[in-house]
């Protein structure tokens, strides 16, 4: 059987003095497993949102956990979860706040429960101010299943990850990570990176060297601002089937990412080569292979083109490759080509097979 992640020993030990109705409260929800409900929650609270931690006589305490979004399905999102996990309520309130730019009405998501917060805390969520503390991706979530793991990073990037960027290439995309931290923490920021790399790495998605901005950020000294990337196209095309996000109004462009890779990728598999050679000797030449694909390609292929991708002299265009597959009526290649490339095939709004 699994090991809980908190139980009432670890609760009594780390917060004694709770309240009698907080122990009943807990007594109903501990103990507390690994999930993938509970990997997104714990990726909502350190991006986008908070813990609440004050002191009062000297001695820590929390209040409330709350989640911020321009979305209200977002605040509605976790809500749901924290009410599938711990059992309570919360709700949703517009907030007018005195800082930052927003395009929407923001919204907060406030549960006012002590005891979920506290619960929180020893699953390893960071309380209090996470510019100027030190937190890693818990162990239960670094060890977790492929489930746990695909649902903290699905949550971490619709909060914390950029809409994926065109850039000048057709077929060239960046999905973009940034982390603010307190210089005196940067390490720490550094290692919590590294382990989103690993996470990522997991799902076939690469990533580039944690980048590290040296000029400080707004009035106050001492800020430090980390950068990650996506951008390599099958780490964009594996981000898209394996993770992707929650909110639409990101999902929508990935997706517009994943088609553009579909008709302007291109592979230079050698299995790709030895059915371009198949089928020119099929037609006899490379100018009436050519005149075949160009049935149900956009862009037109000469015979010397042709050529030079039978030879492998360069990489083939994906969309060449759909047609050569449609032209051969079956879809065997596809067995021995990357998994990324059978994804494309089949998102790829091609035309249907010729007669």
């Amino acid at each position: 059987m699994a090991e809980a992640i908190v139980d009432l020993n670890k609760l009594a030990k780390e917060f004694p003095g709770i309240t009698k109705k907080s122990q009943e409260f807990a007594k109903r929800i501990l103990p507390l497993y690994a999930s993938p409900e509970l990997a997104a929650i714990a990726a909502a609270l350190m991006t986008d949102g908070h813990i609440d931690w004050y002191t009062s006589d000297g001695r820590p305490r929390t209040r409330k956990i709350v989640l911020y979004s321009s979305n209200r399905a977002e605040c509605e999102w976790f809500l749901n979860l924290v009410r599938k996990i711990f059992g309570t309520e919360g709700r949703i309130q517009a907030y007018f706040p005195k800082a930052g730019y927003f395009k929407k009405q923001p919204y907060k998501a406030v549960v006012h429960n002590a005891t979920v917060a506290r619960i929180l805390i020893l699953a390893g969520v960071p309380a209090g101010n996470k510019t100027e503390k030190e937190f890693l991706v818990p162990q239960w979530i670094m060890n977790g299943s492929k489930e746990i793991k695909s649902e903290f990073l699905r949550a971490f990037f619709t909060f914390e990850g950029s809409k994926p960027k065109k850039r000048p290439h057709p077929c060239s995309f960046q999905i973009a990570l940034f982390m603010v931290k307190s210089e005196k923490f940067l390490q720490n920021a550094i290692y919590f990176f590294s382990q989103i790399k690993e996470l990522l790495a997991g799902f076939g998605v690469s990533t580039s060297k944690i980048g590290n901005y040296d000029k400080h950020l707004g009035s106050k000294d001492g800020k430090k601002k980390l950068h990650l990337a996506i951008s390599g196209q099958i780490s964009i095309i594996n981000f898209y089937r394996n993770l992707g996000y929650f909110n639409p109004e990101k999902q929508k462009p990935l997706e517009e990412a994943a088609i553009a890779i579909s008709k302007f990728g291109r592979t230079k598999a050698k299995p790709v080569c030895l059915l371009i050679a198949e089928l020119k000797n099929a037609f006899g030449t490379d100018r009436m292979l050519a005149f075949e694909i160009n049935r149900l390609t956009v862009k037109k292929y000469s015979n010397r083109q042709i050529e030079h991708y039978r030879r492998s002299e360069t990489a083939v265009p994906l969309e060449l490759l759909f047609a050569l597959i449609k032209i051969k009526k079956e879809k065997n290649i596809l067995g021995e080509l990357p998994e990324h490339i059978k994804f494309l095939y089949d998102l790829n709004p091609s035309v249907p097979l010729p007669p």
